[in-house]
């Protein structure tokens, strides 16, 4: 597979993740850590059709 990114998401691209049967997702530590997500904290999940899924956190 290969994937075209821009130099903007180069900077912040921690690796591909797998969805469980339970539909959880687990996000790499080193994402965690960057953006201060801690447990139960609360995210955002957006998308559209065709063009992908984007995460945010909760403010």
């Amino acid at each position: 597979m290969k994937i075209n990114m821009t130099s903007s998401f180069e900077k912040h691209f921690y690796g591909a993740v797998s969805v469980g049967a339970r539909g959880q997702v687990v996000i790499p530590k080193a994402a965690r850590k960057e953006f201060n997500i801690k447990a139960g904290d609360r995210l955002i999940v957006m998308g559209k059709p065709g063009g992908g899924l984007k995460q945010g956190k909760k403010a």
